[in-house]
């Protein structure tokens, strides 16, 4: 049960707010639609790690939310701190949340 309670939260205050944005700042770049789902979909497929690691380390998920929450858009680091996996598709996805991809 409290697992189920710390994956909510993690879901809530920290992933839901990553997607948000990537989905915002892609879509505005007019990136291809399956970037944008690869991402979402990295970072979701991280969550059950990522509570793991909160679980153990709860500062580690304070600082990650504090950073989310306050930087706005700066959300690259925040998704290479919840899900370093994602590194390759972040990298595929650099041009178009930068403004210098195109929709070609």
């Amino acid at each position: 049960m409290l697992n189920n309670i710390l994956l909510f939260l993690v879901q809530f205050v920290i992933v839901g707010p990553i997607t948000s944005q990537i989905d915002a700042r892609l879509k505005q770049a007019q990136a291809p639609a399956a970037l944008v789902a690869s991402v979402n979909s990295c970072v979701n497929a991280a969550l059950p790690d990522l509570a793991k690691r909160i679980a153990s380390q709860p500062s580690q998920g304070i600082s990650l939310a504090a950073e989310i929450w306050l930087q706005g858009g700066g959300f690259e680091g925040a998704i290479l701190k919840a899900a370093p996996e994602c590194a390759p598709l972040l990298q595929a996805a650099k041009p178009f949340y930068r403004g210098t991809g195109s929709s070609s």
